[in-house]
């Protein structure tokens, strides 16, 4: 599967983080499509976001760890363009 990256595509809220260990990777490859979109490996952590809804595409240069997008006037402008084409 290609993944576009450089975008946000979506917004939610940050519910959870969970330490992963063997159990938990054995519970996400119960769903093949949500263990081929992420990296699982023990020792490593799963955000679980929920009220997540998908946004026009906007460019961003991605960070580690969690980071604030301070360009909220390029989200507002492009989800006013699409409802104008909707």
């Amino acid at each position: 599967m290609k993944i576009n990256n450089g975008y946000i595509i979506c917004r939610g809220n940050l519910i959870a983080c969970i330490y992963m260990d063997k159990n938990f990777i054995k519970y996400i490859k119960q769903n093949p499509i949500e263990y081929s979109c992420g990296k699982y490996k023990i020792r490593r952590y799963a955000w679980l976001f929920e009220k997540i809804e998908p946004i026009p595409p906007t460019s961003a240069k991605g960070k580690l760890n969690i980071w604030n997008f301070n360009e909220k006037y390029k989200l507002i402008e492009k989800s006013i363009d699409n409802l104008k084409t909707n």
